[in-house]
């Protein structure tokens, strides 16, 4: 399959909208290239089927896209091609091998050198190289990388501690993850993800979760099943609700929900008997569970940036028990 760039920034504000960095690759199972009045046409079909369809133009243009039907179109930014020129990339396997070719570049993570050579012979690379040495790697950097998934050779490591796969544009996580067995922190922060897989409560050793600054509404059940952790971050997010079975990260020491939108915390919050630090600052809380109020363990609790209705000033009492933090006044927002 050949893949071929189109230009002209009038034609790609048409069909892809304002923004669209060139080059526009459009490719077609059958190894055929589409031309710049074909690609339009496509655009017009589009537009006309969302209208009454009644135009005969309109159904002959459509007919003649379905002979072209399966055809991909991939947006690719030439800073993102690991040194491999459009004309190489498959739309598919490409962005897989670009994911897994990312985080070794320049000898990154002590990989063996990447220069020359296509995509596909890169990735073959490093594909032998974690390989044969997989079991001696303990800890991965792939910040900043620019990647859209987690390639599941990097799922396969047996003895790694320490993944930072922050500052991505990750969608998702593969439910391959749960296969880092050995994995002791995982850093997730600032990425795209809004569902976490179910593999991942396979992460029993796992001692430290970032997954501050993505786009999760809810604390899933299945951390619950991470019953070593004892940080997990998860401040500014989209996050609602709280699965009730945080309850069994009996070794949780510090909670960061700061900055979502929570109306309510559940009462299996306050039964987190490890719990050292809790930051619900600028949610939308009204309330906070009253089994914060005699908690054995904890020293600092952030409630600013909340509207308390405290009927009983309850709420005041409990924030009254704990001391300001690097110098820092609670800031308690309370409507009476």
């Amino acid at each position: 399959m050949n893949s071929t760039a189109v230009g002209g920034p009038p034609l790609l504000q048409a069909i892809a909208g304002p923004g669209v960095c060139s080059p526009l690759v459009i490719s077609t199972p059958d190894d055929q290239r589409l031309t710049l009045e074909e690609i339009a046409q496509m655009a017009l079909v589009t537009l006309s089927s969302q209208g009454n369809g009644s135009d005969q133009k309109s159904v002959q243009s459509r007919s003649n896209v379905e002979n072209r039907k399966h055809f991909s179109c991939s947006i690719h930014s030439p800073l993102t091609t690991a040194g491999v020129t459009t004309s190489e990339l498959h739309p598919h396997r490409m962005t897989y091998d670009q994911n897994l070719v990312a985080p070794f570049l320049n000898g990154r993570n002590g990989s063996p050198p990447l220069s020359g050579g296509s995509l596909q012979e890169k990735a073959a690379v490093v594909r032998k190289w974690l390989q044969e040495g997989g079991k001696s790697i303990t800890a991965l950097d792939c910040q900043g990388c620019n990647m859209t998934c987690i390639p599941i050779e990097l799922c396969s490591l047996p003895n790694l501690k320490k993944l930072n796969a922050s500052h991505n544009r990750l969608l998702s996580i593969p439910e391959e993850i749960g296969g880092l067995s050995s994995l002791v922190e995982l850093d997730l922060s600032h990425n795209q993800i809004a569902i976490l897989p179910n593999g991942l409560g396979d992460l029993r050793s796992l001692v430290v979760l970032k997954l501050n600054n993505n786009r999760l509404d809810s604390v899933p059940g299945v951390l619950g099943l991470l019953t070593s952790l004892k940080k997990l971050v998860l401040y500014t997010n989209r996050i609602t609700t709280i699965s009730d079975s945080i309850c069994l990260l009996t070794n949780l020491q510090y909670l960061d929900l700061k900055d979502n939108v929570l109306k309510t915390i559940p009462r299996e919050v306050g039964l987190l008997g490890s719990l050292i630090e809790l930051d619900l600052c600028r949610n939308a809380l009204t309330d906070v569970p009253y089994a914060l109020h005699n908690h054995p363990k904890l020293r600092w609790l952030g409630l600013g940036g909340n509207r308390f209705v405290d009927t009983s000033g309850w709420v005041y009492k409990v924030a009254s028990m704990f001391s300001p933090r690097d110098g820092r006044p609670h800031g308690i927002n309370l409507k009476i």
